[in-house]
């Protein structure tokens, strides 16, 4: 008896601890997800956005409608130390998009720099850490000890038309917030809104800007396309017969 009861509560032990590994990953593994209402409406209108997943206390930008292209931006930077700073010219911007120059004017040695859309700068050609990029401000961080008037260091990304204020909204412990945004000035259609942490998180939804014609089902179309076709034969039949 004494063995069962102890095989039983060896059991629930175990299960009940593979039910907590199981919840903390399912919790670490939680997707990014925004939810839009409404999810259709006017420019101009508001709508609330909710979003969750997201990592806590962390900056996140909502953009709205599709990406847009910069190409060659000088990236003006301070020094403070051996901390460079600057800032890319628009922003929310999309992870995994940038692409920049780094020219060193003493002998125009150039060194390529791609972001790996978790918010870390590399070099193309030897994979080395070239500094870090913040997706929601546009900031762009690296050190160096090399005088920074020798250098000028370009950017081409795409970024999103940003309908938060620049710091971004900041997420609760639980990586979710809530806010609201203004639809911008669009022509009628179906648009991505998409919610972008600093390190590179994202989720999107889908919102219909302008007022939409709704699809009827095929039962609801064909008795009234049989109606109407009913009517024009009685209407020419009595015409015929005048």
């Amino acid at each position: 008896m004494n063995h069962t009861k102890k095989v039983c509560a060896t059991a629930i032990v175990t299960f009940v601890t593979f039910l907590m590994i199981l919840s903390a990953v399912s919790m670490a593994n939680a997707a990014e997800v925004i939810t839009l209402n409404p999810s259709s409406g006017d420019s101009g209108n508001s709508v609330a956005i909710s979003g969750s997943g997201f990592p806590a206390n962390s900056a996140v930008g909502i953009g709205f409608g599709p990406a847009v292209q910069v190409n060659n931006e000088v990236i003006n930077q301070t020094v403070v130390g051996i901390q460079f700073t600057g800032f890319l010219g628009y922003w929310l911007i999309s992870p995994n998009s940038i692409a920049m120059e780094n020219t060193r004017l003493s002998d125009g040695r150039i060194t390529s720099i791609y972001d790996n859309g978790a918010g870390n700068l590399y070099q193309t050609d030897n994979g080395n850490l070239f500094g870090t990029i913040n997706y929601t401000s546009g900031k762009v961080s690296r050190e160096s000890n090399q005088a920074l008037t020798d250098f000028a260091l370009t950017a081409s990304y795409l970024h999103y038309q940003n309908v938060t204020p620049a710091a971004g909204v900041t997420t609760s412990a639980s990586g979710s917030f809530t806010t609201s945004i203004t639809v911008p000035s669009l022509a009628a259609g179906n648009y991505a809104v998409i919610a972008i942490s600093g390190q590179g998180n994202r989720a999107t939804s889908t919102f219909t800007v302008g007022t939409t014609i709704p699809e009827f089902p095929s039962w609801v179309i064909l008795p009234i396309a049989a109606i109407t076709a009913l009517l024009a034969v009685t209407i020419l039949r009595k015409k015929r017969n005048r």
